[in-house]
Order: structure tokens, then C-alpha cells, then sequence
């Protein structure tokens, strides 16, 4: 089909127009941000810490022997420092502008999927739903004017939801863009950005495998999961091979559970160590190693350290078990805040430097609100269960656990976009049906 065929087919306008404002939104925001705000061009935290890794992999040190991992099990997921590494390469320390042009690029790439799942699935009035909503998500446009691996991972939970809510035409196959190999493809590089993914990866074989005929099940499940294990194989090879801990992806999982559960975090109600270490990951290792030595001795792996941390958190759990679960309660309902919890950045400081950023108009707490609402009218159908709905569960659920700051859940949207679509739509169908039957 031509191209300006493509432009006027209704289908394709919500994909394209969506697209187009979230890329430009996301642009301008970003140049305005570069240009006024030092948070931006001279990062911190996490930021500074992906940039680095990126310009020693751009330098030759591929498997981070040295640098900003110091042969270090890893500690950050792995795919953002890999994707910022050409433009290291490119621009060297001059890679900012570079990456959120990309950036950019990608949240339009972000919405066109999302959009799409929702017109596939739900009609037209879903597409432009989930569109705007993803366009002008708050903390998506927020996100991308800061190197933040929110963007590329909530482009690729977008794309596992579009994989994998739509079914292929041969369902037998194991090729095709919405076949298995796709799909576990999809979410195996999600997992190396946010290791969320592999909660969803038996609910999308499951999907996948129902779709096809009775003799081609297995063999369809067996591919999601295969090719989401291959993705998973460079970052245990790497972890063990350079730092002698076999671990998938990284070794933050025990600091993270500790951080977001610790008496400290319930009573400061946000991520914290009660001063016992910073929340900086050039000093995070240091400082936990610190504090741990004299229970687990000066040269304790990260494994250890690790399940140490997780234990301490559990344990103080289990100490004051009421508290405890009421704060989980509390964190499932901060899932759908109506206040952007900052982390490494801010979004109301951020406002002040880039007003552009108020483009960014659709809250977190909408899209999760009116997506929750979809996919309780859309409950029974597996293709919206099970395809849309698991990745956005498994970000509550795993986030309920630890924090739900902004950049922690915001990989989530555009699932729940989708579903809030399907609110959308349902709700003009409902009053379409009533002005039918009023004739």
C-alpha cells in the first residue's frame, strides 16, 4: 500500500497522529530541558552512572571488566547501557542530545504500538484513547528528556502487548511478527531493561499455545520460552564469566526488596535505608558492603550481600507483620497515585526548567484508574487477560513489593493505556446501544 494511501485509511490515523505528537512533544520538551535544566545535561544517579558504563563499552570494555561495573556482578539491567553505547561511540561525552533525539524517536514508536493493539482489539475511539494517553503521558514525556531507561522499557512492554494481543493468522507458526519467536523475543530484551517481563512470560506462552492447534501447543509454548531464555543467556554468561556470580540479570534484587520494606521505608513511606547507605549506585555497592561486613565478612559476594538484604527485609517484616501489610497495601494503592513519586528525577523541579514538560498532560493515575476499569469490563476475554492485562498485574505486583516510583511503574502505561481504551470504547458502545434502543 502507498504511503499516502496509509494516510488516508482511518484505521491509520490515530497511529500516525499519535506517533507524530508524541515524538514532537517529547522533542521539544527534550531540547528545552537540555538546554535550561544541569539535572539534564550533567546527570546524576542512575543517569550518570548508564552513561558511563556506555562510554567505557563504546572504549572496548564490552563486558564491563573495568569502569563504571568494575567486574562487578550487574547491577543496573544491562540493555540501556548497550543502546546508548553507538551514540557514545558516535558523540562521546557529548551523547545527551543524541540519545533523547532517540528517545524521542521511541515514545512515538511507543504510542503507534500501543495505539494499534488497542485498534485491533477494540476499535478505533480505543486507538485514539490509548494514543493520546501514551502522547501525552506525564511521566513517559517526563521520563524521556532525562536518560532513563523508562522510555526504552516501556517501548518494549508495547510491544510484547502487541505481540502478543494479536493473534497471527497461522497460529501453527513459529515465525511471523505475532508469532512465539516474537514474542518471547519481545519479552526477553524487556527483562534485560526492567526485570519485570518474566512474570508475564507463562501468561503469553499460555496465550500463544491456546491459539494453536492441539498438536502444536506445546511446541508454540516451548519457542516463547526458548527464545526468552537465549535473550537471558549474554547477561548470565557475562555475570559469570567476569565476576564468578551465575546470576540472569543483576544482583540489586535483595537491596531493592530491603529498600522499599525496611522500617526506615515505612516510616519515611518512599524507598529508604534509614541512612545506612546511599541511594547512588557508584556508592550503593560500597556502603552495603560496609554495613554488611561485620556479619558477612569484607569479601562477601554479591550473592550474599544480596540474600542478606532480602532476608533483613523479610525478617523485619515478619517482626511487625500488621505494619508490614499494611504497607504493601499502601504501595498497591500508590500504584495509582495521582502524585508522580520522584526518584532520580523531579518532575515539579523539572516543570521549572522545561515548562514544556506541562505538555505532558495525561497523570499516571488516570491511565491506571480507567485501565483498571478495562479490564474488568473485558475480564473474559484471554486476549485482553492475559495479553494486555499480565503485563500491567505484573508491574503491580512486583512494584507492590518493592516501590512504585515513577520510573519503576511508568513501563506499565502503555498496557494500561490499551485498557483504558477498551473502557473507552465500550462506554460509547454502551451509549450507542441505549440511543438504539430509545429509537
Amino acid at each position: 500500500m502507498p504511503f499516502s494511501d496509509v494516510l488516508r485509511d482511518p484505521r491509520h490515523r490515530p497511529l500516525l497522529v499519535c506517533a507524530a505528537a508524541a515524538a514532537l512533544v517529547r522533542g521539544a520538551a527534550s531540547w528545552q530541558a537540555f538546554t535550561a535544566s544541569p539535572l539534564v545535561h550533567r546527570p546524576q544517579l542512575d543517569a550518570l552512572f548508564y552513561a558511563s558504563w556506555a562510554l567505557d563499552i563504546a572504549g572496548g570494555d564490552v563486558l564491563g571488566r573495568g569502569g563504571a561495573v568494575g567486574g562487578q556482578p550487574l547491577f543496573l539491567n544491562p540493555l540501556y547501557a548497550y543502546v546508548l553505547a553507538p551514540f557514545a561511540l558516535a558523540a562521546g561525552k557529548g551523547l545527551i542530545p543524541w540519545v533523547l533525539g532517540f528517545q524521542a524517536l521511541l515514545g512515538g514508536a511507543t504510542t503507534a504500538l500501543a495505539a494499534d493493539t488497542a485498534r485491533r482489539l477494540f476499535g478505533t475511539a480505543a486507538a485514539w484513547t490509548a494514543g493520546v494517553a501514551v502522547a501525552l503521558s506525564t511521566a513517559l514525556v517526563h521520563l524521556d528528556t532525562h536518560l532513563s531507561v523508562s522510555g526504552l522499557a516501556a517501548f518494549l512492554a508495547a510491544g510484547a502487548v502487541w505481540c502478543a494481543a494479536l493473534p497471527a493468522r497461522d497460529c501453527d507458526r513459529l515465525g511471523g511478527a505475532h508469532g512465539p519467536l516474537a514474542a518471547g523475543l519481545w519479552l526477553g530484551l524487556g527483562a534485560l531493561a526492567r526485570p519485570i517481563t518474566p512474570l508475564v512470560l507463562p501468561f503469553h506462552a499460555w496465550l500463544l499455545a491456546r491459539r494453536a492447534s492441539p498438536g502444536r501447543r506445546r511446541a508454540i509454548a516451548l519457542a516463547v520460552v526458548v527464545t526468552f531464555g537465549l535473550t537471558a543467556l549474554p547477561s548470565l554468561l557475562r555475570n559469570g564469566l567476569v565476576s564468578g556470580e551465575w546470576a540472569v540479570y543483576t544482583r540489586a534484587s535483595g537491596a531493592n526488596v530491603y529498600l522499599g520494606n525496611s522500617e526506615a521505608a515505612r516510616r519515611h513511606r518512599t524507598m529508604s535505608s534509614g541512612g545506612r547507605f546511599r541511594f547512588n549506585p557508584f556508592q550503593m555497592h560500597e556502603d552495603v558492603r560496609q554495613h554488611l561486613a561485620p556479619r558477612l565478612g569484607p569479601d562477601a559476594t554479591w550473592g550474599e550481600i544480596s540474600d542478606t538484604l532480602q532476608r533483613d527485609a523479610v525478617a523485619e517484616m515478619l517482626r511487625a507483620p500488621a505494619a508490614a501489610t499494611a504497607f504493601l497495601v499502601h504501595k498497591a494503592r500508590w500504584f495509582a497515585t495521582p502524585r508522580e513519586v520522584p526518584s532520580s528525577a523531579n518532575l515539579a523541579v523539572d516543570r521549572e526548567f522545561a515548562p514544556l514538560l506541562r505538555l505532558g498532560c495525561v497523570p499516571s493515575w488516570l491511565i491506571v484508574a480507567v485501565g483498571g476499569l478495562g479490564l474488568l469490563l473485558h475480564v473474559r476475554r484471554s486476549d485482553v487477560l492475559l495479553g494486555v492485562g499480565a503485563p500491567a498485574l505484573a508491574h503491580v505486583a512486583v512494584l507492590t513489593l518493592v516501590f512504585p516510583l515513577s520510573h519503576y511503574r511508568s513501563p506499565a502505561l502503555p498496557a494500561a493505556a490499551v485498557l483504558a481504551g477498551g473502557a473507552v470504547a465500550w462506554a460509547l458502545g454502551a451509549w450507542a446501544a441505549r440511543r438504539r434502543w430509545r429509537k
